[in-house]
């Protein structure tokens, strides 16, 4: 039974980092097609190849530091059902913001959105697909409508930023 439940949450788990692997091949592409089909925005400068990598490090550090603190709190009785989705969803959401907003946003911009953390539409569209992405196949045949529902999200602030300048 223990190896049953132990291998129903590695499948999910495998889900959400497959769909974040998907996300990070088809980001570049479909980032600069929304941007040339409905924004037009400039991205002179873009986010540098050393300073994603530098962040995502940072955050796969974090990562490792909440989950060994939450693996902790496995041992305590109702919450152990919903503590270790904590630092998955955290590694999910940074991940996404990290890929999406450096692929969308000039370097400026990008330093602006991770400091504020995308924002309150951002991360409450990461959770709710971070939640889809708990269903096995979801997260894989949906995770294009996630990157361009992710991307209109920086977009659209980003280019509101520009009007109140």
């Amino acid at each position: 039974a223990i190896f049953y439940a132990l291998a129903s949450f590695a499948v999910l788990m495998l889900s959400v980092f497959c769909a974040l692997l998907i996300a990070a091949f088809l980001t570049p592409t479909v980032t600069k097609e929304i941007n040339a089909r409905h924004y037009r925005l400039s991205r002179a400068d873009e986010a540098s190849t050393a300073r994603v990598l530098k962040l995502t490090a940072l955050e796969i550090l974090k990562f490792l530091a909440i989950l060994f603190i939450c693996s902790v709190l496995l041992f305590v009785p109702v919450i152990n059902l919903f503590i270790i989705n904590v630092p998955f969803f955290y590694i999910y959401y940074k991940l996404i913001l990290i890929d999406v907003a450096s692929n969308t946003l000039s370097a400026k911009s990008f330093e602006r959105c991770y400091k504020r953390g995308g924002g309150y539409k951002f991360s409450l569209s990461a959770f709710v697909f971070y939640l889809l992405c708990l269903v096995p196949l979801v997260g894989l045949f949906f995770q294009l409508f996630f990157i361009i529902f992710l991307s209109h999200v920086l977009l659209i602030e980003e280019r509101e930023t520009i009007k109140n300048r």
